[in-house]
């Protein structure tokens, strides 16, 4: 009986030690992170940077997950990461083209220990799960914007930095480059927008004819 009941205490210990908390505060679910992300999107307000090739990002990243309740401040940075950015924008007769680039990713939290810290992490073969999405912005009112299309990248087909990479033989993410990252064309003879996805294994390419954009109007 009393090595039942040692098991079960020790059952419940890992299970608070090592299952997410949420603490006494509240924690943006994945629903509300991404609300907030469409929100800047739509606004345009873009993350201040310095850093070149960094411009017109959008991030929200919630941290407030924790194991133990936070245990004493020593545990956070758990919690849903949305980011991307501004990849292109080409002005046409119907508006503002523009095309977005957007990672999701869950991460777990991370103890803060004086001695030896665990970082917070997430699972590198799941995220971030990566899509583009090309809208049409009015130049009118420019918080007024129409979903055109939406391209989903796997995220083992994104090239990795070298040390992060899943295959060894895989070609690395450049040095200086986003990846994935887009590419936005327009022929106007044709009415046709091309995007050009970069930064994968398998680049390719998505041609979108206007006659998509104009059933799109009306749609957010």
């Amino acid at each position: 009986m009393f090595r039942i009941r040692r098991g079960l205490i020790l059952l419940m210990i890992f299970t608070l030690a090592f299952a997410p908390q949420y603490g006494f505060s509240k924690v943006l679910s994945k629903e509300e992170v991404n609300a907030k992300w469409e929100d800047l999107l739509r606004k345009e307000q873009y993350r201040p940077t310095v850093a070149p090739n960094h411009d017109n990002v959008i991030i929200v990243h919630e941290q407030g997950e924790a194991y133990l309740l936070g245990f004493f401040g020593l545990s956070s940075g758990g919690g849903w990461r949305i980011g991307g950015r501004l990849q292109a924008e080409i002005q046409i007769q119907e508006g503002l083209l523009q095309l977005y680039s957007r990672g999701s990713t869950k991460w777990s939290p991370g103890f803060g220990f004086p001695i030896i810290g665990i970082e917070p992490r997430y699972n590198r073969k799941k995220y971030p799960i990566w899509e583009f999405r090309l809208i049409l912005r009015n130049l009118a009112r420019r918080e007024e914007i129409h979903t055109i299309k939406t391209i989903p990248v796997p995220t083992q087909e994104v090239l990795q930095h070298p040390q992060f990479r899943f295959n060894p033989d895989d070609p690395p993410c450049p040095l200086g480059y986003w990846c994935p990252r887009g590419e936005l064309k327009y022929e106007a003879t044709q009415k046709i927008a091309i995007v050009n996805i970069l930064g994968t294994l398998n680049p390719f390419r998505v041609d979108i004819p206007l006659a998509e954009l104009e059933m799109s109007k009306g749609k957010k």
